[in-house]
């Protein structure tokens, strides 16, 4: 049984020159039927391991990212929402990861029939609403500490200190929140389309909350 993480460490430990030649495809396979699912290419960068294409057979609808890639990029130079790998995939079903360092805002907005998000280390960094628009997704797992943390029955996403709530999943089926002291911060659509909700009580803590 081949390992996604050896079969990575094997391509990102072989130097070449970044510029013409760089980058270079990684075959992953479907563990349960044993073929390729999915290509991805991966560029060294001076700060991260970027994903900078996927390539999914036309049935694929799960991904799993190995430890060496630490971000996801943009399908060409344009910095633009619409440009990012994952965003509007509306065939993933699953996506996990376990070593990304950042998550963009919006960086799978509208993968409506994506319904697992596992991410074995918490990244450094998130921007606003990385799941928004995943309207059958209830929860985001993870695990290991880190900058972040999730409370899988609420599908809330939050800074592992409580300060600050980053995202409440649209399909959770929690009717009401309770946040607790402690609590700062509110993001930009932390609860956004969050259509089972019905109150949410905010302690007095809290001194900045985001837009809707």
């Amino acid at each position: 049984q081949k390992s996604d993480n050896v079969l990575f460490s094997t391509v990102i430990d072989t130097p070449y020159t970044l510029g013409t030649s760089a980058g270079k495809y990684i075959p992953f396979y479907n563990k349960d039927h044993n073929e390729v699912g999915y290509k991805l290419k991966v560029e060294h960068g001076n700060t991260y391991n970027t994903l900078t294409e996927y390539t999914p057979e036309t049935n694929t609808t799960s991904v799993v990212l190995p430890s060496g890639i630490e971000y996801i990029g943009h399908v060409d130079s344009t910095d633009d929402n619409s440009n990012k790998i994952f965003f509007g995939n509306t065939k993933l079903t699953t996506f996990t990861a376990s070593g990304l360092k950042l998550i963009d805002s919006l960086e799978f907005y509208g993968d409506t029939d994506l319904t697992s998000v596992t991410l074995a280390e918490s990244p450094d960094s998130m921007g606003t609403t990385p799941w928004r628009g995943c309207s059958s997704l209830s929860a985001v797992t993870i695990s290991n500490g880190g900058t972040y943390t999730s409370n899988i029955d609420y599908g809330l996403i939050y800074t592992n200190d409580g300060a600050e709530i980053v995202e409440a999943m649209e399909a959770n089926s929690a009717t009401k929140f309770e946040l607790p002291s402690g609590v700062t911060k509110i993001d930009d659509y932390a609860f956004y389309n969050c259509s089972s909700l019905t109150s949410i009580t905010i302690p007095d803590s809290v001194t900045s909350i985001g837009n809707e």
